[in-house]
């Protein structure tokens, strides 16, 4: 072992800067810090290439004088806290005094400040931590930081950064945490010299929401406010029915400060207990208040993480806020649907003779039920007279089916009967026994499950599993899924993360079917989505893409296009509760019997399960 030696100041702040500057949103988020802790009510952040080469942000805070200013790039010098006991109670977002020194130890730093009143500013100018240059200038009050060349001297460091695009996301998302976390400070971003993001500074959250986040996010969320064991809480969460596929969207500020708690997320999760499904996550921004006393927020290099010192009554605030505004407003929007006949078309595949003189025969034929009867007899009868084919959008889904005019026998033509009548009616139970062998489909079991007789076996088979399997196969069979275009392009805005995957595996996501554009602000533009995906679960199943990429890219052997495939084909095959017409059985139920080809769902479910008449049997004591 080696003399222990005092590390030079220079090394001990680039080591610091190993803690406090990861990548370039790390070092905008701490110079924010400190625009916000010197008063500013406006704010601007402009961004080059990902911010590793050039970041400016210009505030009109209180500003420094020449002194500060130098004294400002020390270690651990700061204007926030005096003596030990003010530990106990931190009232503002920095107070350690090693950001800057961390942060112009591993760039190229130029410093334009001016306090208010005062004639001239300063311009500091430092490389590498060290002053380069000094002198009096005319600059606007405030402060203007410029960094540039970040991690220009530790190479090591620098290439562990990421795309531009993906470093500019992660600044985004700082500043846009930041906007939400100070609804009073008007937010500016600008990067490449396109504006990306602006709030006005208006003191109301849902304004900054809106800004920054989206219409359509802010039109999910439902107002909380409350108060429980001096620990208020105020903000917005999901409105029950407009729940994520992952926690990405949960944003908490403890006395403004934008922190990650698992206990807060456990709080609003437990809050829509029986009221969103299983696997979906409530959005939420959330500010709590308490005592500046009661919380610890000295416990990370990042000050993300903080601790309670009662975290069940804490746990309990929010809580009980988010419970309050839920039940409150649960009920879902009344919607009076206009009343239009309900048909339900049975697909019967039986022989029909063509008629005379004809080149070909019509397969199929189609039998209409309607609850009112005259709606459908009319359809048919319309049907009837055009003569022609007519395609015709039913039940819940508005699925399409196409109804065939009736063909006329050969005796309405005046012709003599080709065959007996009574052949001429055999049904389709009599049409698989030619066709397919001994096999019958005998029905569906609570809209979920065929079955069918087999000899002297009934075979039950899971529709959903059944379906998914053959779209896996057949995607990746053709290498490609087909896509259907949206008539009306859909737009989804993305967490960093998520936009980094989603742009990351961009190829893999084509080859399923869809077609993707960048935004910019986060968003992207949605053209096509794959068949039997539809329109209105694009955002969601994009959601979802993001997320299995994400959780899936650190994992040993994952194969991101099959796992995406898996998904795909999960989202498009025909779901369990839903109702399917005879035809729909028949093929499905053809696929598994006649092939034999499936037994396993993408996931390993089992698709099918026989049972021997010998068990029915034993059931009722005739064995």
């Amino acid at each position: 072992m080696g003399r222990i030696v005092e590390l030079s100041e220079q090394v001990a702040n680039m080591i610091a800067a190993g803690e406090v500057v990861e990548r370039p949103a790390s070092v905008i988020k701490e110079l924010m810090e400190n625009s916000v802790d010197a008063g500013a009510a406006a704010l601007t952040v402009e961004v080059q290439n990902g911010g590793a080469v050039f970041m400016r942000l210009t505030d009109n805070g209180s500003g420094m004088s020449k002194d500060d200013a130098e004294s400002a790039f020390l270690r651990h010098a700061t204007s926030k806290i005096r003596r030990a006991e003010d530990l106990a109670s931190i009232g503002t977002l920095g107070f350690r005094g090693e950001a800057l020194a961390a942060i112009a130890a591993v760039s190229r730093v130029e410093l334009m400040t001016r306090e208010g009143g005062a004639p001239l500013g300063t311009c500091l100018t430092l490389e590498g931590g060290a002053v380069v240059s000094r002198e009096e200038i005319g600059c606007p009050e405030g402060t203007t930081i410029i960094v540039r060349d970040l991690f220009f001297n530790t190479p090591a460091r620098k290439k562990f950064l990421k795309r531009d695009i993906t470093e500019a996301s992660y600044i985004q998302a700082v500043v846009m945490r930041a906007a939400l976390a100070s609804p009073e400070i008007s937010f500016k971003l600008i990067k490449d010299g396109r504006q990306e993001l602006h709030t006005p500074g208006d003191n109301r959250l849902s304004s900054a929401i809106y800004a920054s986040m989206g219409r359509e996010f802010f039109a999910g969320l439902l107002p909380v406010n409350a108060e429980h064991m001096s620990v208020r809480v105020a903000g917005y969460a999901s409105k029950p029915q407009s729940t994520h596929g992952n926690r990405q969207r949960q944003h908490f500020f403890v006395n403004r400060r934008p922190i990650r708690s698992p206990m807060l997320s456990t709080a609003l999760e437990e809050a829509y207990k029986g009221s969103v499904m299983t696997g979906r996550f409530p959005a939420c921004v959330l500010h709590l208040e308490l005592d500046e006393r009661t919380v610890d927020v000295n416990v990370h290099p990042s000050k993300q993480e903080i601790k309670f010192a009662s975290e069940r009554d804490v746990f309990d605030a929010l809580f009980y806020a988010v419970r309050t505004a839920v039940e409150k407003n649960e009920s879902r929007p009344e919607y009076a649907p206009k009343k239009v006949p309900s048909m339900t078309f049975t697909y019967a595949q039986k022989p029909v003779s063509p008629p005379a003189g004809s080149s070909a025969g019509r397969p199929y034929e189609f039998r209409a039920e309607a609850a009112e009867h005259g709606a459908a007899e009319a359809v048919l009868h319309d049907v009837a007279q055009a003569g022609e084919p007519v395609r015709v959008k039913v039940g819940a889904d508005r699925k399409e089916v196409l109804i065939l005019p009736p063909v006329k026998t050969a005796a309405e033509d005046g012709m003599p009967e080709p065959q007996p009548k009574a052949a001429a009616d055999t049904g389709l139970k009599e049409q698989q026994s030619t066709l397919l062998g001994a096999w019958r489909l005998a029905g569906e079991l609570f809209s979920a499950y065929i079955i069918v007789e087999d000899g002297d076996e009934v075979v039950f088979i899971d529709k959903h599993a059944a379906h998914e399997r053959i779209i896996y196969e057949q995607i990746k069979k053709d290498a490609r899924a087909m896509s259907q275009a949206l008539i009306l392009p859909v737009t989804v805005r993305l967490l960093p993360e998520s936009l980094d995957a989603v742009n990351r595996d961009m190829d893999n996501i084509n080859r399923l079917g869809f077609d993707i554009g960048e935004l910019g602000h986060g968003g992207l533009i949605i053209r096509a989505v794959p068949d039997g995906v539809a329109a209105d679960e694009a955002e969601q199943t994009i959601g979802e893409i993001a997320q299995s990429l994400i959780d899936g890219k650190s994992a040993p052997g994952y194969n991101a296009f099959d796992e995406l495939l898996h998904l795909i084909a999960c989202k498009a095959a025909v779901k369990a509760g839903m109702k399917s017409g005879e035809a729909e059985l028949f093929e499905l139920a053809e696929r598994v019997m006649k092939l034999r080809d499936i037994r396993f769902c993408p996931h390993g479910r089992p698709v099918a399960f026989v049972m021997k008449k010998r068990e029915f049997e034993k059931q009722f004591k005739r064995v």
